[in-house]
């Protein structure tokens, strides 16, 4: 098919002209929000401006969806984990006002700033690290969820395929960066001192990360592989603009657990030493940074 080039050939055609302009606009697949737009209005009086406002800023919005869908689905998140399916009554006011405020309108991201979710395990770190994700994604900024040891597992294998330095421009693009778990790799790796840095570095006032971690940052040294000069190195540029959010309670995990077990445990009489002993050993575990 012969391509449209000019206004003229476009009035000649017998293709619908709307058809054609929403084409040549590379616009062609938002024809049928268009229609739906002038079919609401149609018989209505009211200024051409507001109507050609209107169709526009349907079609804005679809593209925004969109995009904002495709941000979503490249971030990766583990699960739909949102603000609204989170219990606040598990944590302090304080806590659930300063998150609250980092989702209101995304500023800290704007402003190239971190955050460090610290608690115990099963306090809800990740589910608030994936809210504020999703968040950031519906407001336009590009988001990758991941968990520090497969961060640090896949940039010493580009290391070892001699493609380091692509890995690293690829992963520094995000606009937000959400490292789960920093500071129990499975495998201690030497370079990881060095890794830990080379993102802080190039991440610091220009773009933000969240970190979540069960440990104290202190004990980073030795799970980062001992390298204390490139993680303290790495620790100034990403503590210098961070808010630390540290986190209390008892672990969320653990509590569902007993609330599935319940019954079996509690109602029947007759328990065994067995299952004593690991309902003793569970109770323990609340509030234990492991």
């Amino acid at each position: 098919m012969k391509k449209v080039k000019n206004t003229i050939e476009l009035k000649q055609s017998n293709q619908c002209l709307l058809d054609l302009c929403l084409e040549r606009l590379g616009l062609g697949k938002y024809n049928s929000v268009v229609r739906s737009v002038l079919l609401e209005y149609e018989g209505c009086n009211i200024p051409h401006e507001e109507l050609l406002e209107s169709v526009l800023d349907a079609v804005v919005a679809v593209i925004d969806s969109q995009k904002a869908e495709m941000r979503t689905s490249m971030a990766r998140f583990p699960s739909q984990a949102n603000l609204e399916n989170f219990d606040f009554s598990r944590i302090s006011q304080q806590v659930e006002t300063r998150v609250r405020g980092f989702s209101t309108n995304c500023s800290w991201i704007k402003h190239c700033e971190n955050i460090l979710f610290k608690g115990p395990s099963g306090v809800g770190k990740t589910h608030l690290s994936i809210a504020l994700g999703r968040q950031a994604t519906t407001a336009g900024y590009s988001t990758l969820f991941i968990t520090a040891n497969e961060l640090f597992g896949s940039l010493n294998l580009a290391i070892k395929r001699n493609s380091y330095e692509s890995k690293l421009r690829s992963l520094q693009r995000n606009d937000l960066l959400i490292i789960d778990d920093l500071g129990i790799p499975v495998k201690m790796e030497a370079t990881n001192g060095k890794l830990f840095y080379d993102i802080m570095q190039g991440r610091c006032g220009k773009k933000s990360t969240i970190i979540t971690t069960n440990r104290k940052v202190t004990d980073w040294f030795e799970a980062l592989g001992g390298d204390v000069v490139s993680v303290r190195a790495g620790l100034d540029r990403f503590l210098e603009t961070c808010h630390r959010v540290e986190i209390n309670g008892k672990s969320y995990r653990l509590e569902s657990f007993k609330k599935i077990n319940g019954e079996s445990w509690e109602s029947k009489q007759a328990k065994t030493e067995d299952s004593a002993v690991a309902d003793v050993e569970l109770t323990n575990l609340d509030g234990v940074g492991v």
